[in-house]
């Protein structure tokens, strides 16, 4: 979605760019990847007084059942996992006889991720 001066926003526009972009992340859309009046996103956002901005369901959801996929802008591992996920693509790694960058020692779940998806840029920043 476009980046957008959201602090400059009221409340009520905060919640209708945030309601607009769910209505295009849900996990069943109709033929133009979004929801139409007859099937709305299973959750919208609202603000409350005592809770602040917040997500509400729609309809039942399924234990299980995604509601909305969206590609992180930044990924981040919290420390405590920082071996558990491998740092190119994020998968969770084997707890024993995983791959580790070459040149910075990264926890990584294959030689194709250290090839093709982990950036020279980053590995010698933590190579440091």
């Amino acid at each position: 979605w476009p980046y957008i001066a959201i602090n400059m926003c009221t409340e009520e526009e905060k919640l209708n760019i945030i309601n607009d972009h769910l209505s295009t992340l849900s996990s069943k859309p109709n033929v133009e990847n979004t929801y139409s009046l007859l099937t709305p996103p299973p959750v919208w956002a609202e603000l409350t007084t005592d809770m602040g901005r917040q997500l509400v369901a729609s309809r039942d959801i399924i234990a299980g059942e995604v509601v909305f996929t969206e590609t992180p802008i930044v990924p981040a591992i919290p420390r405590p996992e920082a071996v558990s996920v491998c740092l190119s693509c994020l998968r969770n790694l084997p707890k024993k006889d995983y791959n580790c960058c070459s040149g910075c020692g990264a926890p990584l779940c294959s030689n194709a991720c250290e090839a093709n998806r982990h950036s020279q840029e980053e590995c010698h920043i933590l190579s440091r």
